[in-house]
């Protein structure tokens, strides 16, 4: 086949009787000419034998195409066997079409055949805060806050829901708009500055989310922060670049704020074991008191 080129997988296997192996690399030959590519975590072999030093490895897998030089292609398994302390496995054949993808082909196969799987993204998650759990306790206090078995229908805030994939907002009210709340704590002396600007980064990505996630409905974001003076000034800059995006900011050390914050929540949510039609006689307007935001 005009262009193509044969391949191998090439291992390192334990004693038979274990029936244990991993592969080391790719080997391809062009031209008559054999081409060996290397994974990337050769000492992973240490895994099933310590007989061999993953250096010994990478020796033998840089001198296999000298050994191989005189070998017919059909005769690479036997060859390589007979000359090495690897194992050659026939995969198939690439084709690049242009001899300048002939590389990429062959770092796209040690990627799929040889190189560790890569581990999968972690949940982006902040760390539990004392002034999460106060904000939890006083909307509890308020009963406005749902039960664990409520959804966004109940009209009561939410605790830790999850927007997306490994994205979770600390609050969420719906009340015809929906109302985001997240906070970040850093009154702790062991709290830095990096990682308070960086819980203000993900606040705001999580806001960016939330308008995704509900792209049908006004999303209102609100940040709620408690920074010691000792960073204030630090800290600032990445509260006002919150602030710009759109989120209203609130400060939990402020007796004022804090308390506008909590009777706006209230006066949003429905609180648990009352019905709605308690109120009725205090609210002029012709919508239900769940859709005024």
């Amino acid at each position: 086949m005009a262009g193509s080129s044969r391949f191998w997988l090439l291992q390192l296997r334990s004693h038979a009787i274990r029936g244990e192996a991993l592969n080391v690399g790719i080997l391809a030959e062009r031209d008559g000419e054999y081409i060996v590519r290397a994974g990337s975590h050769v000492e992973k072999t240490r895994a099933i034998t310590a007989a061999i030093e993953p250096d010994e490895i990478r020796a033998e897998l840089h001198e296999l195409p000298k050994l191989l030089a005189s070998c017919a292609s059909d005769l690479v398994t036997s060859c390589v066997r007979d000359n090495s302390f690897l194992y050659a496995d026939c995969k198939g054949v690439i084709q690049p079409g242009d001899a300048k993808l002939f590389d990429h082909y062959l770092d796209d196969l040690v990627h799929r055949y040889v190189n560790p799987e890569p581990a999968p993204p972690k949940a982006i998650r902040k760390r539990n805060s004392r002034l999460r759990k106060e904000l939890r306790e006083a909307l509890r206090a308020e009963k406005i806050l749902a039960k664990p078995t409520e959804g966004l229908d109940s009209h009561r805030v939410l605790y830790r829901h999850a927007l997306s994939e490994g994205v979770i907002a600390d609050f969420v009210l719906q009340n015809g708009a929906m109302h985001v709340v997240e906070t970040v704590d850093a009154t702790s002396d062991v709290i830095s500055v990096h990682r308070s600007i960086t819980e203000i980064a993900l606040s705001a990505l999580t806001f960016e989310h939330a308008r995704m996630r509900f792209c049908n409905s006004p999303v209102k974001p609100r940040l709620v922060y408690n920074v010691s003076s000792a960073i204030e000034k630090a800290v600032e800059p990445s509260l006002a670049a919150a602030r710009n995006q759109g989120a209203e900011l609130v400060n939990w050390a402020s007796f004022d704020e804090r308390n506008k914050f909590l009777t706006t929540l209230t006066s949003l949510a429905e609180p648990s074991g009352k019905s709605q039609d308690q109120g009725a006689l205090f609210n002029s307007s012709l919508l239900p008191r769940i859709k005024l935001n």
